[in-house]
């Protein structure tokens, strides 16, 4: 058994290299996604229940003022919904571990935090807002 877990930690060693390599000469803003969902973080809860039933969007972006403030899974607001928290606002559900990275930085830079085994949201931000199509 350890020789197979050796096996994969080489192999996830390679492919890390791998990706390094075509991450290189890269910044986030080159790479980012700009279909995403948002909500303002005075939303109750209430209304972003109303917004997720009609969103397949399994994570969105807090905002306030138009600047990312958190990321938010939907199933952290459905649980507010079943602790009954309707008229709470969704940024008082937001965790204290909020990341964003900025677009002007180096893909590589940021590769190992993108790729750890949690399924996370990380909003790029360019000039503090984020990028719109």
């Amino acid at each position: 058994m350890k020789w197979s877990v050796n096996l994969v930690t080489v192999k996830g060693l390679t492919l890390y290299r791998q990706l390094r390599k075509l991450l290189e000469g890269y910044k986030l803003k080159d790479m980012v996604m700009c279909d995403y969902d948002s909500l303002d973080a005075n939303v109750n809860v209430n209304k972003a229940i109303g917004l997720l039933q009609q969103n397949y969007g399994r994570h969105f972006i807090v905002t306030n003022n138009g600047l990312p403030v958190a990321a938010l899974a939907g199933m952290e607001v459905m649980k507010a919904l079943t602790d009954e928290q309707y008229d709470a606002g969704i940024g008082t559900l937001m965790k204290d571990n909020f990341v964003a990275f900025d677009g002007d930085k180096p893909a590589v830079g940021v590769l190992e935090k993108l790729s750890s085994n949690e399924e996370k949201l990380y909003p790029v931000r360019e000039e503090g807002t984020l990028p719109v199509l």
